[in-house]
């Protein structure tokens, strides 16, 4: 229906060729009305968005209403120019129904994991512009962060069955708990029939990609860094403790998150050499830290080393974010340094190689961040390689697989591990001797 709907001579009015995987997702799309999109990064969800609202104009005459991360913005009036005129609006001021006015309309919500807490006003308010929609498509390669909970807020809003009682899901689907999971293959066979999933490896031909964990021995210069960040933040605790600004139950979790930054700031240093080694071999890079002191740092060192590093992080305005894009993309930067703003929706395909810092808590979000260079306009063969402390990371990379074979689980029905993600087990020990230990 789609194609003899859009295209002429297989065409687009732009003169675009959709991929096939493309065409199939915007008529299951327009036959459904609602449903969930979760290609993978960089196999064309916005492509597909916008051939299901060209549709949707031509067969009922209303407008599509896209709600996007303001960094996106500027990227979706480039890939729908000459093909639809969305109204498009940011995720950080979400319109009313009154802003909206009577027409009817197809609601299209990308980066939908932002939409993932039932309790914070944008997912309340995405969900009055749902309810009013004729149609409502979010679109997200990370419909699950962490655990089954997170998939009921997108349920919701694409009315299905699932999504109706959040009580009842939790118990058959997330152990009664929300950080547990239970009759995962059931979850994955009841949510087939509004969710439109691919890989993209099964889609695209793509150059090679290959991930590994280098496994970092602090040197001399390491080792003070490290000691000092980690014994700064742990008297900056006990300072605020003091002063009664802050409790000292979980103190723990706060000891971990200064462990984390501590050897991010000492682990930089190698990363620099990593970045500086392969500009210097013809290569362009990508590189995420967690912490925006340490990529700070990052794009210092890497400037004084002349390799014209741009740095990406959440102060940078939208315009400015597309500006940093473009600066890579031409090959005037050589780094592209970036936290977690810069993890959804770039196109960094001159890049062919990435260097984790440091890792979040979901596997998803460093599948999104590697995403950014293996996607659809690669030429190259990639490399991700993930870099241990040997002290903290293989504690959080250990928690991600687990969380990665939970969600491979509901949404594919396969149990995977992240390929090159080496899981050692003698972490336990020492990071219990480490930071478990009684505090003084």
């Amino acid at each position: 229906m789609i194609e003899n709907m859009l295209l002429t001579n297989g065409r687009l009015p732009n003169g675009w060729t959709p991929y096939e995987h493309q065409l199939s997702a915007a008529d299951q799309i327009i036959q459904n009305r609602h449903a969930l999109l979760s290609f993978d990064v960089g196999c064309g969800k916005t492509l597909t968005a916008t051939m299901a609202g060209m549709a949707y104009q031509k067969l009922t005459g209303g407008r599509t209403v896209v709600i996007a991360p303001a960094s996106l913005q500027v990227n979706w009036r480039r890939e729908t120019q000459g093909l639809l005129d969305p109204s498009i609006h940011s995720a950080g001021k979400i319109p009313t129904l009154d802003d909206l006015g009577s027409e009817k309309f197809f609601l299209v919500l990308d980066e939908a994991h932002y939409y993932q807490n039932p309790s914070s006003k944008r997912t309340q308010a995405v969900r009055r512009l749902a309810q009013a929609a004729q149609g409502v498509l979010p679109m997200t390669a990370t419909p699950i962060r962490n655990y089954p909970s997170n998939l009921f807020p997108l349920l919701k809003l694409i009315r299905h069955p699932l999504g109706e009682n959040f009580d009842a899901y939790k118990r058959r689907y997330c152990d009664d708990k929300m950080s547990g999971s239970s009759n995962l293959m059931e979850l994955h066979r009841l949510i087939q029939t509004k969710l439109i999933i691919a890989e993209k490896e099964d889609l695209l031909s793509l150059p090679p990609f290959d991930r590994f964990t280098k496994v970092v021995e602090f040197d001399a210069v390491g080792k003070y860094v490290f000691q000092k960040a980690f014994m700064d933040a742990k008297e900056q605790y006990k300072q605020r403790v003091a002063d009664g600004t802050i409790s000292d139950k979980g103190w723990h979790i706060v000891m971990i998150n200064n462990l984390r930054q501590a050897t991010a700031k000492a682990k930089a240093i190698y990363a620099v050499k990593l970045a500086k080694k392969a500009v210097d071999n013809g290569h362009q890079v990508i590189v995420f830290t967690n912490f925006k002191q340490s990529s700070n740092y990052i794009e210092r060192w890497l400037d004084d080393y002349g390799a014209n590093a741009v740095l990406l992080n959440g102060s940078v305005s939208k315009n400015g974010r597309q500006l940093l894009v473009d600066e890579f993309q031409s090959g005037n930067s050589k780094v592209f340094v970036m936290t977690r703003a810069g993890t959804d929706g770039l196109n960094l395909q001159k890049g062919s190689i990435a260097i984790s810092v440091d890792r979040t808590w979901s596997p998803f979000d460093m599948l999104q961040w590697e995403g950014r260079i293996h996607r659809n306009g690669q030429e190259n063969p990639c490399f991700s390689i993930w870099l241990q402390d040997g002290i903290i990371d293989p504690y959080i990379d250990n928690k991600m697989m687990d969380k990665y074979r939970t969600v491979r689980q509901i949404l594919h029905g396969t149990v995977d591990d992240l390929d090159g993600v080496s899981s050692p087990r003698d972490w336990a020990e020492r990071l219990s001797n480490w930071l478990f230990r009684p505090k003084e």
